[in-house]
């Protein structure tokens, strides 16, 4: 896969049930604006992203960038955090306190609003109600974006990762790290790529301590089996470690 940096620009489509979006981004070296297609969760104009795909053509649509991974950085200059908090993501600030907030503290801003919201006083017509509303908007993006980069970590594309944070909202990384077999009976289509993460996840605490948040008992057991059967992993040998401690006989066999 190919790994860019963009500025998301305009927002073409954007489904917001499943997070399918088209967008249109500036990259470096490409003079014209270039399309971007995949599954984006809350991500708006002024965003700066790094992602991860392939160009493809559509015979529809042209030449398009096609996102499997993606991350997100916060603009770093006065126009994009301008651009950025204008967009409409958190809530309490539009164009207008957008302009207001970025002409009062500058490249200072997004330290303002994550570590002293109260300093937005200072900003004519904001009031402690919207002061209130907009930190509390920052922190569920803060948590969304903090998600979106821990199941991306793990080998989950954006689109599995958007569906877990639909699901379990605040409490994705929790679940996920607490209970990922769960994973096989919330998340449609998740179980081709369960047992991966399963591995990464748990496999290594089986070496070093019992599992007293999951017990690997029936159920858990039945899920690996299901999956095995159907389902080879680039990692055998850290499923045996799973099955053996359960009682199961390998079935790499």
């Amino acid at each position: 896969m190919e790994k860019i940096k963009c500025t998301i620009e305009r927002i073409t489509y954007q489904n917001p049930e499943n997070g399918y979006s088209v967008l249109q981004a500036t990259i470096k070296g490409y003079r014209d604006e270039q399309t971007l297609v995949g599954t984006f969760h809350e991500v708006t104009v002024g965003a700066v992203l790094t992602v991860e795909g392939n160009w493809r053509v559509d015979k529809r649509y042209g030449r398009q960038f096609a996102v499997e991974k993606w991350t997100e950085e916060l603009p770093a200059d006065i126009i994009g955090i301008e651009k950025y908090l204008g967009s409409g993501l958190v809530k309490g600030i539009g164009p207008k306190f957008a302009k207001l907030i970025v002409a009062k503290f500058g490249l200072q801003t997004f330290d303002v609003i994550e570590n002293d919201a109260d300093k937005l006083l200072e900003v004519y017509g904001i009031g402690k109600g919207r002061v209130e509303k907009i930190r509390a908007s920052w922190e569920k993006q803060k948590d969304v974006k903090d998600i979106m980069v821990f199941l991306q970590g793990h080998g989950l594309s954006s689109t599995y990762a958007a569906k877990i944070y639909k699901a379990y909202g605040k409490d994705s990384i929790e679940k996920v790290q607490s209970n990922p077999y769960c994973l096989a009976d919330d998340i449609w289509g998740i179980t081709h790529i369960l047992l991966d993460l399963f591995m990464q996840i748990l496999a290594p605490l089986l070496q070093v301590q019992m599992l007293h948040a999951v017990e690997v008992d029936e159920a858990l057991v039945n899920v690996l089996v299901r999956q095995l059967k159907h389902f080879r992993t680039a990692h055998p040998a850290s499923f045996d470690l799973v099955l053996n401690y359960a009682g199961v006989p390998s079935l790499a066999k």
